[in-house]
Formats: C-alpha cells, sequence, structure tokens
C-alpha cells in the first residue's frame, strides 16, 4: 500500500517535532553551530567537578537537539524512501550525527584517564553531578577497552559508513522489494512485506 493510500488518522504526525521542513533546517544549523563550545568543554571538563557537570550537560543537552533532528529525518525517509527529499533530509541528519560523535569522541577517553577515586569526590563536591552517577560510572566497565582519543574520533568518523548496510536494507525493502502474496489465517489473499514477516512466521496456522 502506498502512503497516499493510507487513511490520515493512521500516519504519524511529525508536526510535534517539527512544524514543517524549513523549521527543521533551522534546528539543523543550530545544532551544528552548538558544536562550537566542544574544544573548550574538553580542556576543562577534569579541572572540577563543576566542569566536569557542564560537560555532561551541555553533551545531553546538544545530543537531544541531534537526535530529534535525525528523528525527523528518519522517520520522513521512512515515510517514502524513494522520494530525493526525504533521502537529502536523512543524508543531512546522518552527517550531523557523525559530527556530533567526532565532536564528543574525547569524553569517554578523557573520563577514563580520571581515578575511580577522583570521580567520587566530583560526586561529593557537586550534587546535580549525581544526576548522571549512573551513566559516569557505567563509563568505567569500558576501561579495559579503552581507545586513544585519536582512534574514538576516528571510528566516530566512520559512523556513517557503517550504517550503508542497512540503510541500503531498509531502502531495498521499503520501496523495491516485492515479496509476493500468500494465503493468511483466514484463507484471504494478502501482501507478504518484511514487516508482517515475522507475524505470520510465528502464526500457528
Amino acid at each position: 500500500m502506498k502512503r497516499n493510500e493510507i487513511e490520515e488518522k493512521d500516519k504519524w504526525d511529525l508536526s510535534t517535532i517539527f512544524a514543517d521542513v524549513q523549521e527543521w533546517q533551522e534546528a539543523w544549523q543550530k545544532a551544528e553551530s552548538a558544536f562550537c563550545v566542544f574544544p573548550e568543554l574538553e580542556q576543562n571538563m577534569l579541572k572540577s567537578a563543576d566542569d566536569l557537570y557542564q560537560t555532561v550537560t551541555k553533551i545531553t543537552e546538544i545530543g537531544e537537539q541531534v537526535n530529534r533532528v535525525y528523528t525527523y529525518a528518519h522517520l520522513k525517509y521512512s515515510e517514502d524512501t524513494t522520494n530525493p527529499e526525504a533521502k537529502k533530509l536523512m543524508g543531512q541528519a546522518q552527517n550531523l550525527l557523525t559530527a556530533f560523535s567526532e565532536a564528543i569522541a574525547f569524553f569517554d577517553s578523557d573520563l577514563l584517564t580520571l581515578p575511580p577515586e577522583q570521580l567520587d569526590i566530583f560526586l561529593n563536591e557537586n550534587e546535580n553531578l549525581r544526576e548522571y552517577e549512573v551513566l559516569l560510572r557505567d563509563l568505567f566497565r569500558y576501561h579495559p577497552h579503552r581507545l586513544s582519543k585519536a582512534e574514538e574520533k576516528l571510528l566516530a568518523a566512520f559512523q556513517k559508513e557503517r550504517e550503508t548496510a542497512s540503510d541500503v536494507y531498509e531502502t531495498f525493502t521499503s520501496a523495491d522489494l516485492k515479496f509476493g502474496t500468500i494465503l493468511d489465517e483466514e484463507g484471504e489473499s494478502v501482501e507478504l512485506t518484511d514487516t508482517n514477516y515475522t507475524v505470520f512466521l510465528r502464526s500457528p496456522d
């Protein structure tokens, strides 16, 4: 079934995220321009409890902006993977996500240079930092697998390339590949899709 054949009440309402593409573009630009704060945060993040709190808070805040931009573009693209405008938005969103990952690659590496006992001191000095205590302590589980800052940044730079396989899969299964029809439990002929395949696979009849 094509999107224009679906009743309006059964479609998701992207206006709850952004009113239109113009508003999305403005949010994309705002998020990208916000990355300029990261170099200074990187320099100061471990100087005090307040600096660490400010760094985590700012990364979280900008990350939420990036995720909203990405979510809108991804859902827009999922509406019709053959739509060139939607493909363009998705490409922009992926580039923004990759740039964000590169920009904050310092965080994990630098945090893991902090002795665990110093983290305890920071948490006691700034009560607000305890909001992120689970996140901060959880990162220390990866200490044995820590990479250098340069290596982390390199991995982040290839985020978009690592998603190529899933992007190709989504495009083909959503727009190009046809799986034919089968008979359902009532003996009715229905189109088999990537979405309903699992439902029919698990059907007892």
